[in-house]
């Protein structure tokens, strides 16, 4: 009885949370359409070419699209403040503390290759595919739509590419890393980034493949020190 009535609290609570989270997002939705003139005018000022739209309909459910993921966003601290609310009673102490350092790390950190892709690599990539389609005497036609596909196809990966800090961290407190590994795999993430830095890169540029690569092994470097820092917290932990 006693179960019973303890899993119906916790439906009950999670129900209220759920709840709660889609008000943010509506109350967010509202909002972000409208932010989206300003933003939506930003973002297809960016484009390397005058943009054309497809259909009669493209450019508002551009902006609708845009207005939604908007609300996402800005609800997603109200989400992100629910869904922990839920959890904290069966997390520890440790736990939560662990919960409370990642998080904005991890927000940090994806805006942060977000932002490089953006600014740095979409444009790099879009200057290659049109100096491509013009070489080969065609005309360069561009939507609202692909513009904003290919930025994010291009600023999303990277973004979660710039979590490897967080997930070492994470790794190396369970125990599963270590510094020590970490370095005897460098050789491995020396090559994996400049291989992935070719795949990404939209020319054939050394220069080009190396923006790409350069950041990925900043941050795997980082991840090593971090390593590193965890271990050493855990000796002094171990030795008091």
């Amino acid at each position: 009885m006693d179960r019973a009535q303890s899993i119906m609290g916790h439906l009950s609570e999670l129900r209220r949370r759920i709840i709660y989270s889609l008000i943010a997002i509506v109350v967010g939705v509202g909002a972000g359409w409208v932010l989206v003139p300003t933003i939506y005018h930003s973002i297809m000022s960016r484009a390397p070419v005058p943009l054309t739209q497809m259909g009669v309909t493209e450019i508002f459910l551009v902006q609708f699209h845009m207005g939604i993921y908007l609300g996402i966003l800005l609800a997603s601290p109200v989400i992100l403040y629910q869904l922990i609310a839920f959890l904290l009673p069966a997390l520890t102490g440790k736990e939560r503390t662990i919960l409370f350092s990642v998080l904005p790390a991890a927000l940090g950190l994806f805006v942060a290759g977000f932002a490089f892709s953006y600014y740095f690599i979409v444009p790099a990539a879009t200057r290659f595919f049109i100096g491509v389609a013009r070489d080969s005497g065609s005309n360069v036609i561009v939507s609202p739509t692909q513009w904003t596909d290919m930025i994010l196809h291009f600023s999303l990966p990277l973004g979660a590419v710039f979590e490897l800090p967080v997930l070492v961290w994470l790794l190396a407190v369970i125990g599963l890393v270590t510094a020590q590994k970490l370095r005897r795999w460098r050789k491995f993430a020396v090559l994996g980034s400049l291989v992935t830095g070719a795949l990404i890169s939209p020319a054939p540029i050394v220069v080009d493949q190396m923006v790409m690569a350069v950041p990925m092994l900043l941050l795997y470097e980082v991840s090593i020190v971090i390593a590193a820092m965890v271990e050493r917290r855990k000796a002094r932990a171990l030795s008091v």
